[in-house]
């Protein structure tokens, strides 16, 4: 939490650009204040690579909101599913939130993240519709 900068999220914009992903700032509406960062390629697998929404915002249905409109705008686009990747060991609020929206957990893997090897899960939802909906 100490090591999200500006500079951080110009660095962090900067490498997923590279890597052809979206970067999308979160503001707050009634201030246009930034309060948070949103990572993700959209293909017929979406990658979400990062949604974090700033801690003076937390659990007021904030990622909630971002991600259902995510999700939509996927399935608009002929996504068939959204993958996310999530650090393990580091707080279990943030895989409840992943299963809460629906993610299933699909493998056990490790990231390499600033010169480090963390454990995570890879998790993916699908955006499959039925007859009775998503």
């Amino acid at each position: 939490r100490t090591a999200v900068t500006r500079d951080w999220m110009a660095q962090e914009i900067k490498a997923t650009q590279d890597a052809g992903f979206w970067s999308c700032k979160v503001t707050e509406q009634s201030t246009g204040h930034v309060i948070g960062l949103l990572d993700v390629r959209f293909a017929t697998e979406t990658y979400l690579s990062l949604l974090m929404i700033h801690r003076n915002h937390e659990h007021k249905g904030i990622g909630r909101q971002v991600y259902a409109a995510l999700e939509a705008y996927a399935r608009s686009h002929q996504s068939d599913s959204v993958r996310i990747d999530v650090v393990t060991g580091y707080d279990t609020r943030v895989l409840d939130f992943w299963v809460r929206n629906g993610f299933q957990v699909v493998e056990d893997i490790t990231l390499e993240w600033n010169g480090s090897t963390i454990p995570a899960v890879a998790m993916k939802k699908s955006l499959a519709m039925t007859a009775n909906g998503p």
